[in-house]
């Protein structure tokens, strides 16, 4: 494939709308955590999600 190509494929990409943007330099458990956050699921979370969740958020 040219190199051409692929930066024509880039620069027709258009930005999806109404989606969560997670960043990968978080943990796994932080990912989640800020997802369902996003989602607003109102769950009970453990212990351990809710000290990640001040992390985030307080």
């Amino acid at each position: 494939m040219s190199v051409n190509l692929l930066q024509s494929q880039f620069d027709a990409l258009e930005i999806p709308k109404n989606t969560i943007q997670v960043s990968i330099k978080n943990s796994p458990e932080e990912i989640i955590i800020y997802i369902l956050v996003q989602l607003r699921i109102k769950k009970s979370f453990s212990k351990f999600a809710k000290a990640f969740f001040k992390k985030f958020y307080c």
